[in-house]
């Protein structure tokens, strides 16, 4: 078992001791905050070990940071996504990185907007379906919780976001021709791109 699994692990039960403790009773009765306190606190802090330590910065860690992160985020995985594309290629592919990022290389036909507002002004239609993606779905699943609580209720996020896209083989495209080339974002961030895909 890693150490970044142990590290969750022990706080997990930690945290689980202290919300059945008689002492806390108080504390109980407002568990809804306990749990804000969990993502809100915990959850951060689990990223920034991760990301501080290379060797256990994996796909199940950050998986696991931004589903309690962001609870009750609709993921979309490469294989749904692919099979959606072939039977109707004009969804709505939005990639929430930064401008420079996109610029490096971005999914097939995908428009950069990083900001709520933005998306909101762009795509008022809240009932349309709507692919978001980043480099490993972090970013991106952040922009799908909060539209999820603006009423857009099939907005999805792209599972592994445009790092595992690429990683199983997909195509991505800078200024309209294919590339294969991708930002890596940071060097710890870029131990989930392959290094093939690296500038």
């Amino acid at each position: 078992m890693t150490n970044i699994t142990l590290f969750i692990l022990k706080h997990i039960q930690f945290l689980a001791y202290l919300l059945n403790q008689p002492l806390l009773e108080h504390i109980k009765s407002r568990k809804q905050n306990v749990r804000h306190t969990m993502i809100f606190i915990y959850i951060p802090l689990l990223l920034v070990v991760s990301c501080s330590n290379p060797n256990q910065f994996n796909w199940p860690s950050i998986n696991y940071i931004i589903d309690h992160k962001f609870p009750g985020v609709k993921n979309i995985h490469i294989k749904q996504l692919k099979k959606l594309l072939s039977t109707n290629p004009n969804t709505i592919i939005v990639d929430v990185r930064q401008p420079e990022e996109f610029n490096v290389s971005h999914l097939k036909n995908s428009i950069n907007i990083y900001k709520v507002n933005s998306f909101v002004r762009r795509f008022p239609d809240k009932n349309k379906t709507y692919i978001i993606y980043c480099s490993v779905g972090y970013r991106s699943g952040n922009m799908v919780f909060n539209l999820k609580k603006l009423g857009y209720s099939n907005a999805y996020n792209l599972r592994g976001g445009i790092f595992q896209w690429v990683n199983n083989g997909n195509p991505v495209y800078h200024n309209k021709r294919l590339t294969n080339i991708v930002d890596p974002y940071n060097r710890n961030w870029g131990k989930l791109l392959d290094e093939k895909y690296h500038p």
